[in-house]
């Protein structure tokens, strides 16, 4: 069920009102777990029931290694069982999502040198969410053996914590401490103002979803499927769409989740802080998928010395840090290339900038900045968008070449409401209307009542008119 369809609306009213009931009504905080579960279940297995199966395993390995890790007071018993609890979330994750890229991988190296192999591909379905799940039950284990907080008590807390089903498929990746805090406050009753402002936030995820970045997909996906014959200008075009497309696809995303948390009564951090205003690669990773951004730098690359080691060392943890990160996304040598190249940038500003953020302080030099860091990040996203590496230099050819650049043509291949919205409005959001936060908050502070009606109206009734094709959310494959 996509979250901006009517059958996932149908899904959502009835455990909505009876989240409110059971909340305000029957004050029962055990049936109120139990209700979220159930919804959960039904949610994930209304895709794949025998997979179910597999979230569920996932769930008791995890909470069983972290009762086991507290239980012992033998160091290396801990670090058997945080083993456990890793290794066992890693093979999940290998044999569902990188065991055929592994085989495909042997397959090309044996047949460079000279070997005849057959085709051993093996037809693996890729579990929703699975990328996000695994990473959560790892950061639990981990924080529970390195003493963060203690393991959770209640089976029931732990099984929603994993399978809420607002950020289950597509994140934020949420810790378990951040989680259960959210846990002690669902005895509160559910008041108009967090429907209200959870309904705004949900509102504008579908909105950024299947107006921006929809529309945005219609230009990205026709200039990546076939980019030999396009102009310079239009391939450019066509990557600033992308650029938008998986910005506000997924943003959208975060933000219908957070609202439909809100809305249940559990709020969900914020995952994307105004990231093409960043100011540079490391600015950016601070504002970017930053559940993700953060899980890395916490469970990767500190663990693997992080900065307080040598210049170098420094350097290839980045680089380990952000191909492992490219690798996250896809099994595929492109997310690899993806990865290597802000490893690779975030490597050359460290190198440049030091460990300090240092900002300059004219406008110039911050319009400078963004300008810059934007296009190094559009030029990673052809690594990460294109299917085939040929395509990646196809287009990285068309962008360069200054023969045959403008071809004015193109742009009668799309509609003005494509364009309008897929380009202009999307690059009018980001630039003028992004913002970012002051706080460190949860990103829940609300318009003026007056101007979030109008907003809301305007929202809807974009939606409802300019809507481009229903799709899945890119970091549904992920």
């Amino acid at each position: 069920m996509l979250f901006q369809s009517l059958q996932f609306l149908l899904f959502l009213l009835p455990v909505f009102l009876l989240n409110l009931y059971v909340t305000n009504k029957l004050k029962s905080l055990r049936a109120r777990k139990l209700l979220l579960i159930a919804g959960s279940a039904f949610f994930y297995m209304s895709w794949s029931g025998p997979l179910f199966g597999l979230l569920t395993g996932s769930i008791l390995l995890n909470f069983l290694a972290g009762g086991r890790i507290a239980g012992t007071e033998e160091q290396a018993q801990k670090k058997n069982w945080v083993r456990f609890g890793v290794i066992a979330q890693l093979l999940i994750l290998g044999l569902f999502k990188y065991l055929n890229f592994g085989i495909e991988s042997a397959e090309i190296l044996l047949a460079g040198l000279g070997f005849e192999v057959p085709r051993l591909a093996l037809d693996i379905v890729l579990p929703l969410g699975i990328s996000f799940y695994t990473f959560q039950g790892m950061s639990y284990v981990i924080d529970v053996y390195r003493g963060s907080y203690p393991p959770y008590e209640s089976f029931l807390d732990f099984f929603l914590y994993i399978s809420f089903f607002p950020q289950l498929v597509a994140g934020p990746i949420v810790r378990a401490d951040y989680f259960l805090a959210r846990l002690r406050e669902i005895e509160k009753p559910i008041t108009l103002s967090m429907v209200n402002s959870g309904l705004f936030i949900f509102v504008s995820g579908v909105f950024k979803k299947a107006v921006l970045a929809d529309n945005a997909a219609k230009i990205a996906n026709f200039v990546f499927q076939d980019p030999g014959d396009l102009s310079g200008m239009m391939t450019l075009l066509g990557l600033y769409a992308f650029a938008f497309q998986i910005y506000f696809d997924f943003s959208g995303y975060t933000d219908m989740a957070r609202g439909i948390g809100r809305m249940l009564g559990i709020d969900l951090p914020i995952n994307f802080n105004a990231p093409y205003l960043a100011k540079g690669l490391r600015d950016f990773w601070q504002r970017w998928h930053i559940s993700l951004s953060t899980w890395l730098r916490d469970y990767l690359y500190i663990s693997l010395g992080g900065s307080r080691v040598s210049s170098n060392k420094t350097y290839r943890n980045l680089l380990i840090t952000m191909i492992l990160g490219g690798l996250w996304h896809g099994a595929s040598f492109n997310f690899i290339v993806w990865g290597a190249i802000h490893g690779g940038a975030l490597a050359i500003e460290h190198a440049t900038l030091g460990k300090g953020k240092r900002e300059t302080s004219s406008w110039l030099g911050s319009f400078l900045a963004i300008l810059l860091t934007f296009h190094l990040v559009c030029l990673a996203w052809i690594f990460f968008r294109a299917t085939e590496s040929a395509i990646a230099f196809t287009i990285l050819g068309n962008i360069f070449d200054p023969v045959g650049w403008v071809n004015m043509q193109e742009v009668g291949f799309f509609k003005p409401q494509n364009w309008l919205f897929g380009l202009i409005a999307p690059a009018f959001y980001v630039f003028v209307l992004d913002r970012p936060l002051s706080t460190n908050d949860i990103g829940l502070d609300m318009p003026r009542p007056f101007l979030r009606a109008v907003a809301f109206c305007l929202f809807f009734f974009l939606t409802l008119l300019t809507a481009g094709q229903t799709s899945e959310f890119i970091y549904f494959q992920f």
